[in-house]
């Protein structure tokens, strides 16, 4: 005998065998884990805000008159992280764009986008990773999606920000303050 149960992912249906699905429903009902297992790492998305934007957009006409569709364009992405409390902490994404060449860009984008996190049961060895890797994971659709309606808004070609691999810049800036540390003797702490 077949069971249909409705699966929240899109509306779509599935269908498992009525002994799978009670076996799944006891194990979420009455398997609890044991009092001495370890806690379960979690994060939780408490909030995400633009807390600055800046445009600039002095002589698009120069810009879209003289490109032809190929204009030089710098992207620059941060990531910052803060504590705002007991296992809250503060993501900042800043990114940056010029559109254009020369000291005064015929167009450029400011963003900070901020997210609070709720961090709990994660080791200290561990934390720097969620925050500077997970953290921003969650926020970079949001950000893509501003960048582009910005652009398309402001005259321009969308700007499609490609995907970001924020382990990979996490590893750099790891090796970036560890080389600095071995130069000035310092020694560094994990």
């Amino acid at each position: 005998m077949l069971f249909q149960k409705a699966c929240s992912n899109h509306g779509k249906w599935f269908i498992i065998s009525l002994s799978d699905f009670l076996t799944v429903y006891r194990m979420a009902i009455f398997d609890k884990p044991a009092a001495n297992s370890a806690p379960v790492p979690s994060i939780r998305v408490d909030a995400e805000y633009i807390s600055n934007l800046r445009i600039k957009n002095p002589d698009l006409l120069t810009l879209l008159r003289d490109s032809n569709g190929e204009a030089d364009t710098q992207l620059s992405l941060n990531v910052n992280a803060h504590a705002a409390g007991n296992d809250t902490y503060r993501i900042v994404l800043q990114v940056r764009i010029q559109v254009g060449a020369g000291k005064s860009p015929n167009f450029s984008i400011d963003l900070d986008y901020e997210g609070l996190f709720f961090v709990s049961e994660v080791t200290e060895s561990i934390l720097p990773v969620v925050l500077f890797v997970e953290c921003p994971r969650f926020l970079f659709p949001s950000v893509r999606h501003i960048v582009t309606t910005l652009t398309q808004n402001s005259g321009l070609p969308p700007f499609h920000m490609q995907p970001i691999n924020f382990m990979d810049m996490f590893q750099k800036k790891m090796k970036e303050q560890s080389g600095k540390m071995a130069q000035s003797g310092e020694k560094l702490e994990s």
